[in-house]
């Protein structure tokens, strides 16, 4: 039987079996296809997921998240903002 809960602390939380970075296009399109009653949000939604799938399958692990840190979408604990230039000790 399989379990739903991570091996890993720092592992990327999944939702059956795309992980969050790839399932939240197709949330997305979902979302925006039932505000605009049309399925051309869903297909795209699924295209961006298969993108994303595709280039965290060349890219190192975790380099989505060190991007959106450094593009100040997240932070990450115990770091300083990632858009910040000057850092004082």
């Amino acid at each position: 039987m399989k379990k739903w809960i991570p091996k890993y602390l720092t592992s990327s939380a999944q939702f059956l079996f795309w992980e969050q970075e790839e399932f939240l296009p197709i949330l997305l399109g979902f979302v925006l296809a039932v505000l605009y009653h049309c399925l051309y949000p869903i297909a795209a939604g699924f295209a961006l997921s298969f993108v994303i799938g595709g280039y965290k399958k060349k890219a190192p692990k975790g380099f989505l998240s060190h991007l959106f840190y450094i593009m100040g979408v997240t932070d990450m604990q115990g770091f300083p903002v990632g858009l910040s230039r000057r850092f004082l000790e």
